[in-house]
């Protein structure tokens, strides 16, 4: 089903284009009231809207006016940006409408076609709309034509949103796909999500996987920046995957990233990898190898802890936590000094976003957009509590036992076999900081956690246990 928003007041006209729009589906208001009204009902979806330049303001207000049109556009481009538009109007002369047009350039919403995001057409020339109609018709029509399934044992593709739907059958048809497997690999506390899509011809023939990263228009400019910024020109190209399409159109207000996934049949998450019967715990050691060109940068700064975990957590954040949790030694530890090692860090270095081909060692990292300066142990802190923490992990009973109490004294909290495979990761860590430094990055990684509900209902024991460890281990040093 295609669906279309038409703003029009005038009754003739509205009818010729909903005759033209047959049989698809078409929501029909005719004042900026009932548009606004759409806009805040977070359900809607559009796949293309037409809009009078001239519109009434409300019921009680009945006169038309471009200033009604303009509030309508503006509105709509707000709520709707990845939806095209098109303008009916009388005249291209006015500064609204040059407004309007200001903000068009052409792409390719849909996959083959290149569309321009607000165009225009001229009302004495309605009857030639179908024409206009019928090219967006058969751009969405491809993407609905795409198939979309999942083999994933706790994911059903059907329930997904409708946005997200559209994003893996847009770039699906870009690539000349005609299926699509979907499954989740990304599922952490942040408001992006992750997919891998294994894009296929009819015959279930692989034409390509691609990582797909969605979110809202911040995360994924970020994400981009970061990719440019600190991937491209300072990693091998061999560790990461390359970026194929960024895509802002086709999906309401969903913007998205997409990378070619460096494929094998034997790459795995180490989140799959960790909890798999071919588990060898010192290949743990070999991803910090992705990203040590980073580390070739590193340098030295005395900080106070607070500095470091005001990188993570806002100070506003930590003091309804410490106020909620009776974190009353926070203040006082916070204020100690440290010399930290900083360089550009990944920051969710965790399992779900590191994969390693576990017969020949090669590995990559996905997931660019918390990319920052930060100390130099915080990857490795995440790697390892992310087997705890991330909803992804299939190995967190690992962490549920009375050892956690002394999570950071290395010989209590490792005597434990299943344990004690993840050892590699801190061995990794205490070769390149010292102990203070190492205790006062683990502190500003697990205070964090603290803010999310997941931990707060199911982690909160654990994880207030791991920070009294912490400050009882640094006030030793």
């Amino acid at each position: 089903m295609i669906e279309f928003l038409l703003l029009e007041d005038d009754p003739q006209e509205a009818k010729i284009v909903q005759e033209i729009l047959i049989p698809h589906q078409v929501k029909h208001v005719i004042n900026l009231e009932q548009l606004s009204d759409i806009c805040q009902e977070e359900e809607n979806f559009f796949d293309f809207a037409i809009l009078d330049l001239s519109v009434p303001k409300s019921f009680n207000e009945p006169e038309p006016s471009e200033d009604n049109g303009i509030e309508a556009f503006r509105l709509f481009r707000k709520n709707f940006p990845g939806t095209p538009i098109l303008i009916l109007t009388g005249s291209s002369s006015t500064d609204h409408f040059r407004e309007m047009i200001g903000q068009s350039f052409s792409t390719r919403v849909w996959g083959k076609i290149e569309i321009k995001t607000v165009d225009y057409f001229k009302k004495n020339k309605l009857d030639d709309l179908y024409e206009v109609i019928d090219i967006i018709v058969s751009e969405i029509n491809r993407v609905n034509d795409i198939e979309l399934y999942t083999n994933h044992p706790s994911y059903n593709i059907v329930t997904e949103n409708k946005k997200n739907k559209r994003v893996f059958s847009i770039i699906a048809n870009k690539m000349n796909g005609f299926k699509v497997n979907v499954n989740p690999i990304g599922p952490g506390y942040s408001g992006a999500k992750i997919h891998l899509l294994d894009i296929q011809n009819e015959n279930n023939k692989t034409l390509s996987k691609v990582i797909v990263k969605t979110g809202d228009l911040d995360k994924i400019e970020e994400e981009s920046h970061n990719y440019e910024n600190h991937v491209v020109g300072r990693l091998d190209h061999s560790k990461y995957p390359p970026r194929i399409d960024v895509s802002s159109f086709g999906a309401k207000n969903l913007n998205s990233i997409y990378y070619k996934f460096l494929e094998s049949e034997k790459n795995m998450s180490l989140f799959d990898y960790v909890a798999s019967d071919t588990f060898e715990s010192e290949k743990l050691g070999l991803c910090f190898d992705l990203t040590s060109e980073w580390r070739d940068f590193s340098k030295n700064e005395i900080k106070q802890i607070s500095d470091i975990r005001n990188i993570f957590l806002p100070d506003e954040t930590l003091s309804s936590l410490v106020n909620l949790f009776n974190l009353s030694w926070v203040a006082q530890f916070e204020k100690r000094r440290v010399n930290f090692n900083m360089c550009i860090s990944h920051c969710d270095f965790h399992g779900g976003n590191v994969f390693i081909n576990p017969t020949d060692n090669t590995r990559h990292i996905i997931d660019y957009g918390d990319i920052k300066i930060s100390p130099i142990a915080y990857d490795a802190i995440c790697l390892e509590l992310g087997f705890f923490f991330n909803k992804g992990s299939k190995v967190s009973g690992w962490f549920m036992n009375d050892l956690i109490y002394s999570w950071a004294n290395d010989e209590v909290f490792f005597s434990d076999a299943k344990l004690s495979k993840l050892k590699v990761i801190r061995d990794w860590a205490r070769r390149n900081i010292n102990e203070r430094e190492f205790l006062a990055t683990a502190y500003c990684y697990v205070i964090r956690q603290l803010k999310f509900p997941d931990v707060q209902q199911n982690k909160l024991k654990e994880t207030l246990a791991i920070l009294n460890s912490i400050q009882h281990e640094f006030n030793k040093q």
